[in-house]
Order: C-alpha cells, then structure tokens, then sequence
C-alpha cells in the first residue's frame, strides 16, 4: 500500500444504498477523496439525524450528524 505513491493521491469516500445494496449514491459532502476505512454508527443517535463516523485513511475522522449527507 506504501510503495507507490503516498496517501494524497487515494480516492474514495462514503456512498449509500437504500434499496439493500442494488444501487448506490455518494454521500461525501463535506469530505474530500479519502479511502474510507471503518464506519461506525452512533446507535444513540436518533434514527432521523444518525450520527456517524468515518476513518479516513491518512487524513483523520469525519463526523456526520445528519445520517451521512454531510461531513465535517
């Protein structure tokens, strides 16, 4: 993963599906190209403002609080 070229150039980000995985948007406003690598949800969070997080790989953690439509 380290031998070519460094984490700057890696693209990618977060998409959604709400028909079980047959379709996909992106859902990445907010965040710039990142190989995202772990999302978790906040199962506290209430079910129309989910909060999630993404690891984004060499460039931190991004935040979501309105179910993953934008990131900060």
């Amino acid at each position: 993963m380290w031998r070519r070229d460094g984490i700057a150039k890696y693209r990618g980000g977060v998409c959604l599906s709400l028909d079980g995985g047959k379709t996909w948007t992106k859902s990445n406003a907010g965040m710039e190209q990142t190989a995202a690598t772990h999302i978790l949800l906040d199962a506290t969070s209430p079910v129309d403002a989910r909060v999630l997080y993404v690891a984004a790989f060499g460039r931190g953690v991004y935040k979501s609080v309105d179910g993953g439509n934008s990131w900060s």
